[in-house]
């Protein structure tokens, strides 16, 4: 089990037998492309889920590293201009010493940068996370209209420096809907949060509830959910990120798992 506050594996394939159906299928002619072979075992494959742990102190000895993960919140950097101030995490959490760990770092930021302040920024986030050894790192920002080249820029920056990691962005549900200015970030995934959405909210959900999906491609296969707000369904999720208000437990977590899943 891991303690930590300023610092910090799967399942091998059935070659084989996949192999000889593919194999089978192919001798009768009736061969598939591997890419809808791949949408089909997508389409019912249960999602991984992640716990967003946020300033408080969590105990999450009780995940199944499995299929659980640590989305965790390593720092706020709080950017003004050319200026910055990182606020790093403090309180302790503790977790299975096999997580997979995401670093997390929230963003705040009044103005745009100049480029010799984005480099040092990317620096930044990726020197607070390392510390947690992440196989991912994910900034929350909610970008202005008028700081979109600056996010784009610093998402560049970013993607040079992970190197075997992940890098992902959350994003305001409204960008995955009719805003599509997320096409083309150099990121692996786009975490729409469905909650928090203020006057939309209401619009969002319907929509999914008849459509199930983002129209955005770039948003497909992630969501990100919170305990305090209505869920909405969302087909073919490989990772569901998952925030409470209050330190997590395990009844809390597992209550909200079955509410994703039964809109599955």
């Amino acid at each position: 089990m891991m303690e930590v506050a300023n610092g910090r594996s799967g399942t091998p394939w059935l070659v084989c037998g996949l192999a000889c159906i593919v194999t089978a299928i192919a001798a009768t002619g009736l061969f598939t492309p591997w890419s809808q072979v791949a949408g089909a075992f997508d389409q019912t494959a249960e999602p991984d889920y992640y716990l967003w742990a946020w300033r408080r102190e969590e105990d999450l000895s009780f995940i199944d590293p499995k299929r659980d993960k640590v989305a965790l919140w390593t720092a706020t950097i709080n950017l003004d201009h050319d200026d910055f101030a990182i606020q790093y995490r403090t309180n302790k959490v503790t977790y299975p010493s096999e997580a997979e760990i995401t670093s997390v770092v929230r963003l705040e930021a009044v103005g745009v940068p100049g480029a010799a302040t984005t480099a040092r920024l990317a620096d930044a986030i990726i020197g607070v996370g390392r510390p947690f050894g992440p196989v991912e790192y994910q900034v929350d920002f909610d970008a202005r209209l008028s700081q979109r080249d600056f996010y784009r820029r610093l998402l560049e920056e970013l993607r040079s420096r992970t190197g075997g990691a992940r890098l992902s962005i959350t994003a305001l549900a409204s960008w995955c809907f009719h805003d599509d200015w997320t096409e083309g970030l150099p990121v692996d995934a786009v975490v729409p949060m469905i909650y928090r959405m203020g006057p939309e909210g209401g619009i969002i959900r319907h929509t999914l509830y008849a459509e199930r999906k983002f129209p955005n491609p770039i948003c497909a296969g992630n969501v990100g959910y919170s305990s305090d707000e209505p869920l909405a369904p969302v087909d073919n999720l490989s990772r569901v990120f998952l925030f409470v208000p209050e330190p997590w437990t395990e009844p809390q977590f597992t209550r909200l798992v079955q509410q994703v899943e039964a809109l599955l």
